[in-house]
């Protein structure tokens, strides 16, 4: 089956999950999902003063969808050679770039402003703790619960 979208494309997810990489080694599925997903939605979680992919009332449901397909994005990644796993005892496979995973940042524009937006978000965050990576779907969830119960 092939994916015609552009946007939360396997391509997509996967170009961002080698920007995170440029900035970050050895993270887990977990830990790339949550810096995404907060770098695109940085107004949520004081990194900017707007979303990177726009303002819905249903932005923060996306975390789980995004999650199961990144990981799809990471492996191929790994089989098209731009991203390397090992695998670590506690944390499980854990990610970095190879050395044709940095020559794909080397080739973003620098100009692109979508690129530039990722990379500023990208260099306020820092890499979540295991434990809360694996627990951020939930803590989002009881974000959202809270936003829509408030008086």
């Amino acid at each position: 089956m092939t994916n015609n979208k552009v946007f939360n494309s396997d391509t997509e997810l996967l170009l961002r999950a080698i920007l995170v990489l440029s900035k970050f080694s050895n993270l887990n599925i977990d830990q790339i999902a949550e810096i995404d997903f907060k770098v695109t939605y940085g107004r949520h979680f004081g990194l900017s003063d707007e979303n990177l992919h726009g303002n819905n009332e249903f932005d923060l449901q996306e975390y789980s969808l995004r999650r199961k397909k990144l990981n799809d994005a990471i492996v191929k990644g790994v089989l098209q050679g731009s991203v390397l796993y090992k695998e670590q005892h506690k944390k499980g496979f854990v990610y970095c770039l190879s050395s044709k995973g940095e020559m794909v940042v080397l080739d973003f524009n620098s100009k692109d402003l979508y690129f530039k937006e990722y990379l500023d978000n990208l260099n306020r965050i820092q890499v979540p703790a295991e434990n809360e990576a694996v627990h951020f779907s939930d803590n989002l969830s009881n974000k959202l619960w809270v936003k829509y119960f408030e008086n």
